[in-house]
């Protein structure tokens, strides 16, 4: 059980991460470049509310 629970929560760690890649290849160069410059607390909170939402 523990290891299928874990590989679940991969899973939707894997999506958010390839769902977050494909908005930033849709957003324009400078709001890739806001994107890439934000501190790792600010990337960590806006992957919290990805995995919340």
């Amino acid at each position: 059980m523990i290891i299928s629970e874990k590989n679940t929560k991969n899973e939707e760690i894997i999506n958010i991460l390839d769902n977050l890649s494909h908005e930033m290849k849709e957003n324009s160069q400078s709001e890739q470049d806001r994107f890439l410059s934000i501190n790792p607390s600010e990337m960590e909170e806006t992957v919290l509310i990805k995995l919340n939402h």
